[in-house]
């Protein structure tokens, strides 16, 4: 039997989820993880409050030093997307975290990009909009 047998699969999203809130959480101080769960309450993840909540668990987990100090190419590595010349696929989703038009700004950014739109999708655009999703990635496959 493998020894990670009965370790959590990171691929698995009630895993990670389970993980972050049985392990994660309890590490952080009550009054700030009881902050952080009203905001996201409240959907209010775009505001000043709770990012700044986050900073220690950021410098915690993504990148243990302090984010003040985070190199450039670490935060924003959006400079180096010219360089990137293989051809390319962004996709935006109407309904996902990433702005859509950052993923076609990005895809103008590459010298050889293309930008698919799933106006019925979010994350999972492959299951949310099968049609379009998997047409817009054949286009684009068979382009190259």
């Amino acid at each position: 039997m493998s020894p990670f047998a009965n370790a959590p699969r990171m691929a698995d999203c009630i895993a990670c989820q389970r993980y972050a809130d049985e392990v994660l959480a309890p590490q952080m101080e009550r009054a700030i993880l009881k902050r952080i769960k009203e905001l996201e309450a409240e959907g209010k993840y775009d505001t000043e409050e709770y990012d700044s909540l986050l900073v220690p668990y950021y410098e915690r987990h993504v990148f243990r030093q302090p984010m003040e100090s985070w190199p450039e190419c670490v935060v924003n590595r959006s400079k180096e997307l010219p360089s990137i010349g293989i051809p390319t696929l962004t996709i935006g989703a109407e309904y996902y975290i990433m702005d859509p038009a950052y993923m076609d700004w990005m895809a103008t950014q590459f010298p050889n990009g293309s930008y698919l739109y799933c106006p019925d999708a979010g994350h999972m655009a492959m299951w949310d909009d099968p049609e379009g999703y998997h047409k817009g990635l054949a286009d684009f496959i068979n382009k190259v």
